[in-house]
């Protein structure tokens, strides 16, 4: 029954990037100066909840173990205001944890709008929350984006509601159907420079699918490298930080495009597999053991096959110093 429902519902099962990988160059990773301006790939996103009213296994953004954070809307136009001026992305995407738990998610979605980042705003949402949103948010929206999961879904007379909904308001309106995941984290890490080397530089999430992050003042290449000192519990000034601060100078965008476009992978990604991890079926967890489900070596977690696909479809030639220490240390 859920099954034909999907079916019916979706088209297309499994969400592709908006790119085709054969544009991206490394280590220039599609990103481009158009009129002064820095073009990202395609958008640029925000956490405006740190928690979520689901705890999935293999969320990217650690949220079944987020502290409760709320975006706070006039930050958010400042850092955005900031970066509008030398950043231009297609849309923005503003999500969680669920971000429908924001208690003041149309100030949210104006702050960033009146930034003058973007003509579009999205939300991406499980859906579960979307009953009780008012007029005033499908007023304030113009794209929304509802993932499926099994077992913790809307009915299909809600999602019959929620489409209604997106025509009366013309709000472009994408569902997509989530069964697996990839493996994202290792707590253990990773310490062989080589595949840490290769992992990022077969990254889809900054090199395709532009996945750049702006939270609380800076912005990072994907999120992934927001959230990773906190699963592994350190505090603020234990980590480097992987982002670049949002600042208001003459020498913003140079520096902003500088990190953009550098060669060399962030600190978080000893601890992560990016989407060359291995497949695992998607299910919910209790949040008090999700750590539990992140332990283990990272190269063990590694699809080999996957990363050796992305690699040939990216066109990505690897250093010869790289070279060297796959024949060396055989990595895969």
């Amino acid at each position: 029954m859920l099954g034909k429902f999907l079916a019916s519902l979706l088209g297309h099962p499994h969400k592709t990037a908006e790119v085709q990988a054969e544009s991206i160059g490394i280590p220039n990773p599609g990103v481009r100066i158009v009129e002064g301006k820095i073009i990202p790939h395609y958008a640029c996103q925000t956490d405006i909840v740190g928690q979520c009213n689901l705890a999935c296994r293999d969320c990217d953004h650690i949220s079944p173990i987020a502290q409760h954070r709320y975006a706070d809307p006039e930050s958010l136009h400042r850092d955005f205001s900031i970066l509008a001026k030398v950043y231009q992305p297609r849309l923005v995407q503003l999500l969680g944890g669920e971000p429908l738990l924001h208690p003041r998610i149309v100030p949210v979605i104006q702050a960033v709008r009146a930034s003058g980042i973007s003509d579009r705003v999205m939300v991406i949402t499980n859906g579960l929350l979307l009953p009780h949103m008012q007029d005033a948010f499908w007023e304030n929206l113009d794209d929304l984006e509802i993932s499926i999961y099994p077992g913790s879904h809307p009915d299909p007379k809600s999602m019959e509601s929620f489409k209604a909904k997106a025509r009366a308001f013309n709000v472009r309106l994408e569902i997509y159907y989530y069964k697996e995941f990839r493996r994202v984290f290792s707590l253990s890490g990773n310490h062989n420079p080589a595949l840490v080397e290769r992992i990022y530089r077969s990254c889809k999430k900054v090199h395709i699918w532009g996945c750049h992050s702006v939270y609380d003042g800076h912005l990072y290449k994907c999120p992934q490298s927001i959230f990773i000192p906190r699963m592994l519990g350190l505090a603020t000034g234990e980590y480097p930080r992987d982002g670049i601060e949002l600042r208001d100078d003459p020498g913003f965008r140079d520096r902003l495009y500088a990190y953009l476009t550098a060669p060399e992978p962030l600190h978080a990604c000893r601890h992560c597999l990016a989407t060359a991890g291995v497949l695992r079926p998607h299910i919910q967890v209790q949040p008090k053991d999700w750590l539990s489900h992140q332990d283990g070596t990272l190269e063990s977690w590694v699809d080999y096959e996957e990363l050796a696909r992305i690699e040939a479809e990216m066109h990505i030639q690897k250093p010869d110093h790289i070279k060297e220490l796959l024949e060396r240390q055989d990595v895969g």
